[in-house]
Parts: C-alpha cells; structure tokens; sequence
C-alpha cells in the first residue's frame, strides 16, 4: 500500500485516510489487480492477499493508540 499526498497535512488530518485503506484491504474480497502478469506488476508473483490481510490488521491494531504529535 502507498500513498500520496500533495500539500501540508497533519498527522491527525491523515490518519482517518490510513485507517480507511487499511479497512478496505482487510475486508477486499475478489481478484487483486495486477497478479497475473510481469505486464501488470514487475513484483506479481509476490501479491498475497491473505497476508496483505494480516499486516493491515496489524497496522490498524497498532494506530489505535497513535503518537499523532512528534515535538519539533
């Protein structure tokens, strides 16, 4: 998963962001794009969508208690 974002953000602003792409991988269900060839993803063969499942349950279990402001 990746993000981008233009412009300045806050932490705070962003997290609801994360949080909902982390919702959406764990409960996705179909087919993942770009998994069936070297044209559609160079790293194909290393999409797994049941681990991909267990590391976002893991960053969203570890965002439940964020450091949302880091002293300047």
């Amino acid at each position: 998963m990746y993000a981008e974002f233009a412009g300045q953000y806050t932490s705070k602003e962003i997290l609801p962001l994360i949080r909902d792409m982390l919702t959406y991988i764990i409960e996705f269900e179909g087919e993942v794009p770009g998994t069936s060839s070297s044209k559609e993803c160079g790293t194909y063969k290393l999409h797994n969508l049941a681990e991909a499942k267990k590391d976002a349950k893991a960053y969203l279990e570890a965002l439940e208690n964020p450091i949302l402001d880091y002293p300047a």
